[in-house]
């Protein structure tokens, strides 16, 4: 009787787990990032934009995707929460990132889909346009004009003559030139280097076949960020030959050049097209 047990729970485990499994096998998507601000600075908000394709083609919907976001100075995670936009399948989310370097981050909606590292740029920092003693000195020519301006009047109006009123202009005229000056010195002017990329810890081209959601499907030894994410379900593209023009109207349009194939359009601009082209095409 005991081993009748045994043999029950163990089919019945067994059982379980293969409905798992196949659930799992049929609970895949693909997210593709869309556009990206060209660099992200600390503490200041910017906006992502991501789309869900359950099995790569229909756009997943009703999802709260979870972005979690981890600190390379605390090592703490921090998180997002997404929302769907009008266009069915695609949601967007305001992130803010309090500290510079690379933070790792992924997104949880049908599955998790980690992302190359975020490279987040410290502010833009500000200086005076001149040294503090060339604007004190702007500032002391200011007063001393307006003063010999009021002077100038008050001998003026005790004898009215052309030279005391001119003296009295051009005093005046002084001391807004200083204060013009003055407010220009002293007035702060962004010192930012350029811009940092936004994944800079990646080669432009695996960090957009990464981002974009090309990683779901295919295999390619030039990513190792993401070793073992790939399902395999499209082909290996570590050794690519296929002609430039060809991958060109392909990642452009894909139904356009193949109708029956399952491959979505991921609405790459132009510019993102060419640097898959070079990464996909880069001799070995």
């Amino acid at each position: 009787m005991k081993k009748n047990w045994t043999l029950i729970v163990t089919l019945t485990v067994t059982l379980l787990l293969l409905a798992a499994g196949v659930a799992r096998a049929g609970g895949w998507a693909v997210l593709t990032l869309e556009e990206m601000p060209d660099h992200v600075t600390a503490g200041e908000p910017f906006v992502i934009g991501f789309a869900i394709r359950q099995h790569g083609k229909t756009p997943t919907t009703g999802l709260q995707p979870q972005i979690t976001a981890v600190d390379p100075q605390s090592n703490k995670p921090v998180k997002f929460t997404a929302q769907e936009t009008a266009d069915p399948g695609h949601y967007t989310a305001t992130l803010l990132l309090p500290h510079t370097g690379d933070w790792s981050w992924e997104i949880d909606g049908f599955g998790s889909h980690p992302l190359p590292p975020l490279t987040v740029q410290a502010p833009p920092v500000t200086a005076p346009r001149l040294p503090a003693n060339a604007a004190l000195g702007l500032l002391l020519l200011t007063v001393t004009a307006v003063v010999g301006t009021a002077v100038a009047l008050i001998a003026w109006t005790r004898q009215r003559t052309n030279r005391r009123l001119g003296l009295a202009a051009g005093l005046f005229a002084v001391g807004l030139m200083g204060l013009a000056g003055w407010l220009w010195a002293s007035s702060p002017v962004s010192a930012q280097s350029e811009p940092t990329a936004v994944f800079a810890s990646m080669p432009p081209g695996a960090a957009l076949f990464v981002a974009k959601g090309c990683i779901t499907c295919h295999q390619h030894s030039g990513v190792s960020f993401s070793a073992g994410l790939s399902l395999s379900i499209g082909p290996d593209l570590s050794r690519y030959k296929g002609s430039p023009d060809y991958l060109r109207l392909w990642l452009h349009d894909p139904a356009s050049v193949k109708p029956e194939t399952v491959m979505p359009n991921l609405g790459l601009s132009s510019d993102e097209i060419e640097t898959l082209i070079q990464f996909l095409t880069a001799p070995e």
